[in-house]
């Protein structure tokens, strides 16, 4: 069907879901510039985001570096004072999501993540 080939807002000029909205293009080509301004060409950081159900994941990988135990307990604890500072800014792109989707209850969750996928800090942040 035709509808399949292409996506269709919805009637309230919404994107059906997170994930959706992130597959625009030029949503993902505002991503992808902000990325790159975040990495500012720094290969020792990679960001992923996605959907996932009504939270849009943002994933901050360390890239060829491992840390011990140790590293990552004062990593977690830094990471968690600069996202005290960080937390209206993740509040207020939440808050931005139900303007230009059609979702319940809005999250960001921001994870930083070693290469090998283990979590240094994660935290969720909801609409204000």
């Amino acid at each position: 069907s035709a509808e399949s080939s292409e996506a269709a807002a919805p009637a309230s000029g919404k994107f059906a879901s997170i994930q959706e909205f992130l597959d625009d293009p030029t949503v993902k080509g505002q991503l992808d510039s902000m990325i790159e301004s975040l990495t500012a060409g720094d290969d020792s950081m990679a960001v992923d985001v996605k959907g996932d159900g009504n939270k849009l994941v943002y994933t901050f990988t360390f890239v060829g570096k491992e840390f011990g135990e140790d590293e990552i307990s004062v990593m977690s604890a830094a990471l968690e004072e600069a996202m005290s500072n960080q937390r209206s800014t993740f509040e207020n792109i939440a808050s931005s999501l139900s303007q230009a989707i059609e979702v319940e209850d809005p999250k960001v969750v921001v994870t930083y993540a070693t290469e090998d996928g283990t979590e240094i800090y994660s935290e969720e942040f909801s609409a204000k």
